[in-house]
């Protein structure tokens, strides 16, 4: 009998704290996320618009709140390549990768920085690590087609000291100065 009447008063001050502190279902880390995504969002509708500053400012809110989300990183890795800032592209995409390892479009993006700064050799590895998660990736068999043949179809104009080098397409139909 005696349990009983603990086991109630267990109960009715359990619902009693309940009914006072409120429930515990949207927890303060709820409205973070919530105002991650926000922030997020904001971001993407800004690289729509190539507004790539104002996306990275709101990339940044997003990942204060919640550092631990691959697709901030990544998506600040994407503001940042459209800025030409590739080595903050690379650290952006690096860390997407660490928190979900099998983030194809983050290994794609990361090469094309890589490429872009003419380490081939990181390239081509990124590429390929994406084609072993996702074989048809398009973007990925193209930039990967393109880095084992870089000059293929093409012609290579440089100046005598090759200080200048062009590259165009054979099938343009130059024709060279023989004399």
């Amino acid at each position: 009998m005696y349990r009983d009447k603990c086991t109630r008063a267990t109960v009715k001050l359990c619902i009693l704290f309940v009914l006072l502190t409120g429930c515990p279902s949207k927890s303060n880390n709820d409205t973070g996320s919530a105002i991650a995504e926000t922030h997020f969002k904001q971001g993407v509708a800004c690289l729509k618009h190539k507004k790539y500053d104002q996306a990275i400012v709101e990339f940044n809110k997003a990942i204060a709140i919640n550092p631990n989300y691959a697709e901030y990183y990544y998506s600040r890795g994407y503001a940042y390549a459209g800025k030409k800032q590739h080595e903050e592209a690379i650290t952006d995409f690096t860390r997407a990768i660490e928190l979900k390892p099998d983030y194809v479009d983050a290994y794609v993006r990361r090469g094309f920085s890589y490429a872009y700064l003419l380490e081939l050799p990181e390239a081509t590895s990124d590429v390929t690590k994406a084609l072993e998660i996702n074989p048809n990736h398009q973007m990925a068999q193209e930039l990967l087609e393109l880095l084992k043949n870089p000059l293929q179809d093409k012609k290579v104009y440089c100046n005598e000291d090759k200080a200048l080098c062009i590259v165009i397409p054979k099938d343009w139909g130059i024709i060279e100065n023989k004399g």
